[in-house]
């Protein structure tokens, strides 16, 4: 640990007399939190302290070495205590308790012409939807081409190279979008070959039109992505399978009358679409909502109907709602929560909200969801302080009713730099 903190440091400090000499844009965050609370709902716990702590150092150089030729390097360190180890022993990652520097960025080169830019990338990746998502390709180095010989359009190549086994494989996104009075319209295509017999592209295409002196906005969405794999039998004969699913979203945004936002969508997606929420991303049991229900979904015909609004009320009140619908077949599920924000002055504010999601068993038995999911509801109410600029108290009371611990209650003090 002494020898990655002499890394830290040292790399820091370059960083630091870099950008002295280079064009360059800085930027440092970090954290210190400290808690006193009796564990989430569905952990039975005492009373404990607990504390984290995080930085995030970021710097972006660039540099024009001509009108058409310029290149940069984006670096990135981030230091926390939920930072993971690798095991080089058994390729797994293991949990720090003292946090472990994770080091990120990438590298540019790029060449400008009048009818498009180069770009090469270190690293580089892409997908072809806007909203849905059809899943990206893989990040590895690559070249980006950005067309620029037509007004209001906007159309990129990403391509890059990953090696599998022996194999050389290819991924490239294709996209493009064209813009002209409150009017836009778009699509894009992906392929992700897996190994040289297994593959994944997929197919967006996408419009929306802002209807400015109504604020209102509408907008459609399609998507598409077939799996395909090449399974050869005997000497001569090969068999080629393509399972392909279609997914689909209608949304509409309000902000025609003062303080107030509200916003609307409907999508679906078939039975060969699949899941577009990994099992590593479930939220905690109390905060799964019917929206990560449907994410969740894999292997059956599913719809969601959502819509959320925030009015506020005065310069001091604020309230918003939510509410979400999902049907599979005969199956359904509900979800809504309502809350309130009230600043009593500028340092002081209290909040709450009270949500719920119903009927939800029947779907996740069809979602097969290996997490537990919590029905009935879930009454918050809580309070922030702020001490100084970047100095934060609060408190939080939850109240559930169901079949996890009744109540559990946190206080915590954080200051963010």
């Amino acid at each position: 640990m002494k020898k990655l903190l002499a890394i830290f440091a040292g790399l820091v400090l370059v960083l630091g007399f870099a950008s002295m000499t280079l064009a360059a844009s800085e930027s440092f965050t970090g954290s210190v939190e400290v808690t006193w609370s009796d564990g989430n709902l569905d952990d039975n716990t005492g009373a404990v302290f607990g504390a984290s702590r995080g930085a995030v150092i970021s710097v972006d150089y660039a540099k024009d070495f001509s009108e058409t030729a310029s290149a940069g390097l984006k670096v990135k360190i981030d230091y926390n205590d939920h930072n993971t180890v690798p095991d080089v022993t058994d390729d797994t990652d293991t949990v720090s308790p003292k946090g472990y520097p994770n080091f990120d960025g990438a590298g540019w080169i790029k060449v400008k012409t009048d009818f498009a830019d180069f770009t090469a990338w270190t690293a580089i990746k892409g997908a072809a939807g806007k909203d849905i998502t059809t899943g990206d390709i893989d990040e590895y180095p690559g070249l980006q081409v950005d067309l620029k010989a037509v007004e209001g359009l906007s159309a990129s190549l990403i391509l890059n190279n990953k090696q599998v086994g022996t194999d050389a494989l290819y991924d490239f996104v294709v996209k493009g979008s064209y813009t002209m009075e409150g009017l836009t319209v778009g699509g894009g295509y992906s392929s992700n070959p897996s190994d040289a017999d297994n593959s994944v592209t997929a197919f967006d295409v996408f419009g929306s039109y802002a209807l400015e002196d109504l604020g209102l906005t509408v907008g459609a969405e399609y998507a598409s992505r077939t799996a395909r794999s090449y399974d050869p039998v005997g000497d001569a004969t090969a068999y080629t399978y393509n399972d392909t699913g279609s997914a689909y979203l209608l949304k509409a945004g309000f902000t025609g009358i003062e303080g107030l936002t509200v916003n609307a969508s409907y999508e679906g997606k078939d039975d060969l679409y699949g899941a577009t929420l990994g099992s590593g991303d479930y939220p905690d049991p109390q905060d799964f909502t019917a929206a990560d229900l449907f994410k969740a979904a894999s292997g059956l015909e599913i719809s969601k109907f959502a819509a959320d609004a925030t009015y506020q009320l005065t310069e001091q009140l604020s309230v918003n709602g939510l509410v979400q619908y999902v049907a599979a077949g005969d199956k359904n599920a509900t979800y809504f929560k309502v809350g309130a924000t009230f600043a009593v002055n500028e340092a002081l504010s209290v909040s709450g909200s009270y949500a719920s999601l119903q009927d939800k068993d029947d779907v996740v038995g069809l979602v097969a969801i290996n997490k537990s999911v919590a029905d009935e509801s879930l009454l918050v109410a809580s309070a922030s302080y702020t001490f100084a600029p970047g100095v934060v108290g609060s408190f939080e009371y939850k109240i559930y009713d169901g079949d996890y611990k009744n109540s559990s209650y946190t206080a915590k003090i954080t200051a963010t730099f």
